[in-house]
């Protein structure tokens, strides 16, 4: 795996996309929605749920956002 990165082919960000998705298929299968733990969770991510939550958003679209956070990372 580590071989196909190093190339810094432009299909790379394909393979890992997809290798990403096969990975969090569980949270793609069976989606939930946020979780608060007050006194525990970052200001950002306390921010965004305040922001986001009215919006009253499905579980899948949490899912996918969660991984598109963790994939710009």
């Amino acid at each position: 795996m580590v071989g196909i990165f190093k190339q810094k082919n432009q299909g790379n960000a394909v393979i890992l996309i997809i290798y990403g998705m096969m990975l969090k298929f569980g949270m793609f299968l069976h989606p939930s929605g946020p979780v608060r733990h007050p006194g525990d969770d970052h200001y950002l991510y306390t921010w965004l749920l305040d922001y986001l939550e009215p919006l009253k958003l499905p579980a899948i679209i949490w899912s996918l956002l969660s991984f598109i956070i963790l994939y710009f990372q």
